[in-house]
């Protein structure tokens, strides 16, 4: 074994002890750097949580209102069907002969508008189918409605008009008069 002079101790002692200091330091840093990294991650970690939260309150919201959309969706389509099946569509009226029940023969003839609205004519002698008209009700058929012109066919009717009494539509009640007066 080799003898250990004091001196030798002490610098072995000075070594240590400053290689242990620089150590202690490193440590030390090292270990503030630690607890920052840690804190910057809570820190990240936190704002992703909320992130999600968010995200998440988003998608709660459009799934509620994808499915209150779908249940109004329902509630319309229900409430069609039975108005439907309540209300039945009205029926279209054909126009043929009846237009011109109880009318004077003065009215010659009849059409239907594009609307739905018929017309009847007064005879004229210069112009058969004069412009001079009354509208004798609503709501026909106007699938061909410009072909619709027909004419009366006055064979097929009673002649039990009574002369001292003016003319109303059956319709709507209007007095039916023609530009030349009684004739």
């Amino acid at each position: 074994m080799s003898k250990v002079t004091k001196k030798q101790l002490q610098e072995d002692i000075k070594s240590l002890e400053s290689g242990i200091a620089m150590n202690w330091s490193d440590m030390k840093k090292i270990e503030t750097k630690i607890s920052r990294a840690m804190t910057d991650m809570a820190t990240r970690i936190s704002n992703i949580s909320l992130q999600l939260e968010g995200q998440q309150r988003q998608i709660h919201l459009a799934a509620d209102s994808i499915g209150l959309n779908k249940q109004a969706i329902i509630m319309l389509e229900n409430e069609r069907k039975a108005e439907a099946e309540a209300e039945p569509e009205p029926q279209l009226k054909q126009l043929d002969q009846s237009v011109f029940d109880g009318l004077d023969e003065r009215w010659v003839a009849a059409s239907v508008e594009e609307n739905g609205i018929v017309r009847l004519y007064l005879s004229n002698e210069n112009n058969p189918y004069d412009c001079e008209y009354h509208l004798a009700g609503t709501k026909y058929d106007t699938t061909d409605w410009q072909n619709s012109l027909i004419e009366r066919d006055i064979a097929k009717e009673l002649l039990e008009i009574d002369l001292g009494l003016p003319q109303v539509c059956p319709t709507c009640g209007h007095e039916l008069e023609s530009k030349h007066g009684n004739d």
